[in-house]
């Protein structure tokens, strides 16, 4: 049991989460109640809907809840997860489609989960970020191993934490043309 703001007891990561809510944003409290990121985004998911606003998540919480969503085949978990990090007129620009909104997105999702109910979308690096913008990479794992899908996410989340723009690049950067100037680039001269 912990005892966070004015000695409550409560009974888990969802009550405590709850209670900070009411007070302050979540992030602010991690540190002091030994939470772990699962318990977070849990607790954030438990806030919005009992309360019915959503906390200010942090870029982090936004991007783990938006992957999770990816890889969610429960049509009502994975629209907890994009209502909670997703603005409502949030837009994904990619090589191959321009989403806008979270019913476009959500159904963008129920498509892949129905072709590829088990294929994972995993982190192939960290979340780098700064002011309002994060970038990340990312693959699909199929259940045999094997990989498709590379890319390149680079993202801007609004005042509330929620993403309001996500660009992908798919594939890997091409090579430094031969023909650009040898002073431009890194090839030796």
């Amino acid at each position: 049991m912990r005892k966070p703001l004015g000695g409550a007891r409560l009974q888990s990561p969802h009550h405590v989460l709850t209670a900070i809510y009411k007070h302050r944003t979540v992030h602010q409290y991690r540190d002091k109640l030994h939470l772990n990121k699962r318990d977070i985004l849990l607790g954030v998911i438990c806030c919005s809907h009992q309360t019915g606003r959503v906390a200010v998540l942090t870029i982090e919480e936004a991007v783990l809840a938006y992957v999770a969503a990816w890889n969610e085949n429960n049509i009502t978990k994975r629209r907890t997860f994009i209502e909670t990090c997703w603005a409502d007129t949030g837009t994904i620009t990619s090589n191959y489609v321009h989403i806008v909104g979270r019913e476009e997105l959500l159904e963008d999702i129920a498509a892949w989960r129905r072709d590829c109910p088990h294929d994972r979308a995993v982190f192939t690096s960290g979340i780098e970020q700064h002011h309002t913008w994060f970038r990340f990479t990312a693959i699909v794992i199929r259940p045999d191993g094997s990989t498709y899908s590379e890319a390149l996410d680079i993202g801007e989340v609004g005042p509330d934490g929620r993403i309001i723009r996500i660009i992908t690049f798919h594939g890997p950067l091409p090579p430094v043309p031969s023909t650009w100037p040898s002073n431009l680039t890194s090839r030796e001269q």
